[in-house]
């Protein structure tokens, strides 16, 4: 990812922030020259590795997942984006528009899980992850009907070998520029804008 140093999230657990907080991630491979991209949640582990692993599941009918193995991945995690006017910023110079957004790319080799227990420990992660505290859970499933539907799923990891983040929220603008795109985003009126402005804002 083009990532110029200003613009560059190197503290680990703030890519990791950005992951958790977009947790419905693009999984890219290109085995055999032809790329493959599936759109997926995960579930982060952050104290697992060097970097992390990331756990995830895919329907078993969609033949991405006969590459891994093969190469490395490539996850995508975006985080919220937004278009920044010209016309936002303060006094008469000339300006251009751009789009300011968070994102972080994260690679490494997919690794299917065949183990039964480590099957079913994952989906209880994903399960309680997202359904909170409601009162579905996979193991409250009955036996048979669970054991037919993993048939038709693979779960897999993916070590994190190498994060890239990026922050793309101005940093090369003066604080003040920077205080006037963010005030106009908020003045936008749309919950994604307002969230990129409150990121501007929190850069020291």
């Amino acid at each position: 990812m083009y990532t110029p140093a200003h613009f560059a999230v190197e503290d680990r657990a703030a890519c990791h922030d950005i992951i958790e907080a977009n947790e419905f991630g693009l999984l890219v491979t290109a085995a055999g020259g032809a790329p493959e991209a599936s759109h997926l949640p995960f579930v982060l582990d952050r104290g697992e590795g060097e970097r992390g692993v990331l756990y995830a599941h895919m329907a078993r009918a969609n033949p991405q997942w006969r590459d891994f193995g093969e190469a490395d991945a490539l996850c995508i995690f975006a985080g919220p984006h937004a278009y920044v006017s010209p016309t936002w910023y303060p006094g008469d110079g000339p300006a251009v528009p751009t789009w300011n957004y968070t994102a972080v790319h994260c690679q490494g080799r997919p690794e299917i899980i065949d183990d039964a227990v480590e099957r079913d420990r994952l989906m209880e992660r994903l399960s309680a992850r997202y359904e909170g505290s409601g009162p579905w859970s996979y193991g409250g499933l009955p036996e048979k009907f669970r054991s037919a539907m993993v048939k038709g799923i693979v779960p897999f990891r993916i070590p994190i070998a190498r994060m890239e983040g990026k922050a793309k929220l101005s940093q090369n603008k003066s604080a003040a520029d920077r205080e006037a795109l963010a005030r106009g985003l908020v003045e936008s009126g749309r919950p994604m804008e307002a969230e990129i402005a409150a990121a501007m804002r929190a850069i020291e």
